[in-house]
């Protein structure tokens, strides 16, 4: 195809696909905009050919639309015909021979790049004219009958916005040196320090401003980003951070299939930790933490002295989202104690990976593992294995979480020795599935 036709063949399509969208989907969808594309020469606007075409099916992606081929009613069927000069006109909607078989009739339907492509080869100039029209009082409903135009229809083309002229701050505000004006008006650390008497502003969000670690997911709303979360309810806040948990699962579990470790763990050099948190940090990461000290852990590993993990476990609900209840204190007093998730869900449940998200406490979460080594009653005991305290201030609810947090590698290890000890499917002595 030459250059200039196919330029004008793209011409023609932006056009038409730009009636279409003036119409709006929801019109266009109705399949009752009927087109009029008249046709002239250049050189003689007496020989002219006029087409009509109903809408009837708007595609947007790709951009491409259907109509059906209208002629005038008693003319043979011909598509390509001359319009009268008065209205009301009665044009019915044209069959040709099926595609599939010339022994079967088939409505004469084309799409928008077809029709630009008839038109454009006739070398005539067209003007897209759009119809009113009603349903002709016969049996048939293929017959319309037009009862007047409108205007031409013309391609609105957006101009770019112009940019606004730059202005030159420096000389509008008298400011010779805006590097030394600068230099002298900003703040001091002594200047920003809080005054005698005054406290520090807590976070908005209901806390003191996080600075460091995992408060970086619990004081989501306190650092740059602040101005994009504050106001938001409690549940999205609390959505957004577990589902930045998750990806941290999702890290730390694949780290754990290439051997790595723990990847939260490697994340600071060794010499920005001290002994004991270097200590803690590697014994998380190997999974050889030694159980807390029972003195300080009692109420951890202890459930309500009138219920037993048995107990726990057997009244756990857990629906569809994982999301995890349970009807006996203290634990009836939390709407959700927690989640268990697994992933991805395109794998056999072998070859998943689980994570329990801690809704007892602010950024609790289990250590994503092997679903095929972790079942739901290992998840279970260690949820349920956090400590409840009403009105405990929020320091203390972030250390206990430390603790239960701590508390999963025991269980783990025990689990894995019983199951060993017992011969079970998904022990320590098993190979993982290939």
């Amino acid at each position: 195809m030459p250059a200039g036709r196919a330029r004008d063949l793209d011409h023609m399509c932006a056009h038409l696909n730009a009636w279409v969208d003036q119409l709006g989907a929801v019109v266009a969808r109705e399949a009752e905009s009927l087109l009029w594309l008249r046709g002239s020469r250049l050189d003689d606007e007496t020989d002219r050919v006029d087409v009509v075409i109903l809408l009837v099916d708007p595609v947007s992606k790709p951009k491409m639309h259907f109509g059906a081929r209208c002629c005038l009613l008693g003319h043979d069927g011909a598509v390509e015909f001359h319009m009268p000069d008065e209205w009301p006109v009665v044009v019915s909607i044209s069959s040709r021979a099926s595609r599939l078989s010339p022994n079967f009739r088939a409505v004469d339907m084309v799409t928008s790049d077809e029709l630009s492509l008839d038109l454009v080869s006739s070398n005539r100039v067209w003007q897209l004219i759009p119809l009113t029209w009603n349903f002709a009082d016969t049996d048939s409903l293929l017959d319309m009958v037009i009862t007047g135009a409108g205007e031409p229809f013309k391609k609105v083309i957006k101009l770019p916005r112009p940019r606004a002229a730059k202005v030159d701050l420096a000389n509008e505000l008298g400011i010779s040196d805006p590097i030394a004006y600068g230099r002298e008006h900003v703040d001091t650390p002594s200047s920003s320090a809080p005054a005698a008497g005054e406290e520090e502003a807590d976070d908005p969000l209901g806390g003191p401003l996080d600075d460091a670690g995992d408060e970086v997911l619990d004081g989501i709303g306190a650092h740059a980003e602040f101005e994009n979360v504050v106001g938001l309810p409690e549940a999205a806040l609390d959505d957004m951070r577990e589902e930045m948990e998750h990806v941290m699962q999702v890290v730390d579990h694949a780290a754990d299939d290439f051997g790595l470790g723990d990847v939260r763990a490697d994340l600071a050099p060794d010499e920005a930790l001290g002994d004991s948190d270097l200590e803690e940090e590697r014994g998380v990461a190997s999974g050889s933490l030694d159980p807390p000290p029972v003195e300080g852990l009692v109420s951890v590993l202890t459930p309500a002295p009138e219920n037993t993990f048995a107990d726990l476990i057997r009244t756990s609900h857990k629906d569809s989202l994982g999301y995890t209840s349970n009807p006996l204190p203290p634990f009836n007093s939390i709407p959700k104690c927690g989640r268990i998730n697994t992933w991805p869900n395109d794998r056999l449940e072998k070859f998943r990976s689980v994570g329990c998200r801690c809704y007892l406490h602010p950024s609790c979460s289990a250590p994503a593992k092997a679903r095929w080594q972790t079942p739901d009653e290992l998840l279970l005991k260690w949820l349920y294995s956090g400590v409840v305290v009403d009105g405990a201030s929020r320091a203390r609810k972030k250390e206990l979480g430390r603790e239960h947090m701590r508390l999963f590698a025991s269980i783990f290890a025990a689990h894995q020795d019983d199951a060993a000890a017992s011969g079970a499917a998904g022990s320590s002595t098993d190979a993982a599935p290939s």
